[in-house]
């Protein structure tokens, strides 16, 4: 059977199966959302960047949303081929991303449902956002932030706090939270204190990049990517098929996709939306280094984002040059670390096999239900991950921004939101430091090379 012959029934059992089987929870297919913002925000990148994230994931879980928000011409980072409006985008994602649902544009006058109010209040959650800096907090909280940036940063971020406090309450799990969520994504702290952030960012060159892992938070990479100021050529390592299973997760991939392998995908996506090149491998990584020889200066930038087959380790025994990752745990939670060939501790030393560090899987959380856990598949924690090693990589390819620390968790699992910042330390019996001299010669000669 194609995918387009399923019916409704038959797409949802398959798609929301990882929330359904594993969790029980049925409240949240009932829910019935609206998504409003201010029209003037619209206008810029930040609120463009806040609406269309919002409207992709919230369409992955919610079958019945009124997108109550005005039509305006997509910002030139923003738009597609053949979708220059925003209405055009949103509706071609959601409708991929859901076929079944009702998506409506305009307001039905009812007042039943949870309202996310991006840039504005009253709303049930109002989130904001500049370039760096989110906010999600109850509409009586709303602050508005400035709007002067090229980034998108901060605006994905707030969609991705927005829509995990609106899914929560369609969960009927009581919001309780004493304070806003608030997120600086240039200092990487949970408050907006003082700091000399620059609100445009010139176009980042990249050089040659590897991504190894086209799943949830490597393809939620590819989906941001152009909406960012950043070029590179990208080489996309990754073995599997796309399945209707990963579509309520991902904000890149929709029906029409599958059954097609998930680096091609990619790697199209990141062709016809203005990079210089995307090549598709998939094959496993084993398979791949196999059939490429490791030369020096290969790649300039290693995004890390598959976790099994022994990726992780066998990424760190060819001594990679800088990496950078999100990672997704099962509380609500995400991890951005850094591996800065040398001076900071590797992927090794993060993922050591003795059990030592917290091991992550696939964008899974537990949902309370009357006492008991479940445990579910959250449509926000990878493109949060995501988002999260976008930033850093922005903030490493610029020679005069300091580096918050090499790790940062952030759990989204209680009421307030959690971020904690540390530094790894090299662990002393890691195979990375027997590769002092061998990573010089490998990655000398590439773009972000410190040591």
């Amino acid at each position: 059977m194609k995918p387009t012959d399923l019916s409704a029934e038959e797409f949802y059992a398959k798609r929301d199966n990882r929330t359904d089987t594993a969790g029980g929870v049925a409240g949240y297919q009932e829910a019935r959302c609206r998504v409003t913002a201010d029209p003037s925000a619209l206008m810029t990148i930040e609120g463009q960047a806040m609406v269309l994230t919002v409207a992709n994931l919230m369409s992955r879980w919610c079958r019945d949303i009124a997108m109550d928000i005005v039509d305006a011409p997509l910002l030139p980072s923003l738009a597609r081929p053949g979708m220059t409006h925003l209405h055009a985008r949103i509706q071609a994602e959601i409708q991929d991303a859901d076929p079944f649902g009702r998506f409506v544009f305009g307001s039905d006058g009812s007042d039943e449902r949870l309202t996310l109010g991006i840039a504005r209040a009253p709303a049930t959650i109002s989130i904001d956002a500049d370039g760096w800096r989110a906010h999600a907090g109850r509409g009586s909280e709303f602050m508005a932030l400035p709007k002067d940036s090229n980034l998108t940063i901060g605006g994905i971020i707030a969609a991705c706090f927005g829509v995990a406090r609106i899914f929560k309450l369609a969960c009927g799990i009581p919001d309780k939270a004493e304070m806003p969520w608030q997120l600086d994504a240039f200092t990487m702290t949970g408050s907006f204190g003082d700091s000399n952030r620059p609100s445009k960012i010139p176009t980042v060159d990249l050089g040659r990049v590897l991504l190894v892992g086209a799943g949830a938070v490597g393809s939620a990479i590819c989906h941001f990517v152009p909406m960012l100021p950043v070029q590179a050529d990208w080489l996309i390592v990754d073995h599997d098929q796309l399945k209707i299973l990963n579509l309520n997760r991902s904000p890149l991939f929709g029906l029409s996709n599958v059954p097609d392998m998930k680096a091609d995908i990619c790697a199209l996506l990141l062709r016809e939306h203005g990079q210089r090149s995307a090549e598709a491998y998939p094959v496993d990584l084993g398979t791949f280094l196999n059939e490429h020889e490791r030369k020096p200066n290969a790649w300039d930038l290693v995004l890390p984002e598959a976790n099994e087959y022994g990726a992780r380790l066998l990424l760190q025994s060819i001594a990679p040059p800088l990496m950078v990752h999100g990672t997704t745990g099962t509380r609500w939670d995400v991890t951005r670390s850094r591996h800065i060939p040398i001076e900071e501790a590797c992927l090794a030393c993060r993922y050591p096999n003795d059990g030592s560090q917290p091991s992550f899987v696939c964008s899974t959380g537990d949902i309370p239900v009357e006492g008991e856990v479940h445990r579910a598949a959250l449509p926000f924690i990878s493109p949060l991950a995501a988002v999260l090693a976008l930033a850093d990589v922005i903030k490493v390819a610029q020679s005069d921004i300091p580096l918050s620390p090499n790790a940062v968790y952030i759990s989204l699992a209680e009421d307030d939101l959690f971020v904690a910042r540390s530094r790894m330390r090299i662990l002393r019996t890691c195979i990375c430091r027997s590769q002092l001299d061998i990573s010089r010669r490998y990655n000398a000669g590439s773009r972000f090379w410190k040591a």
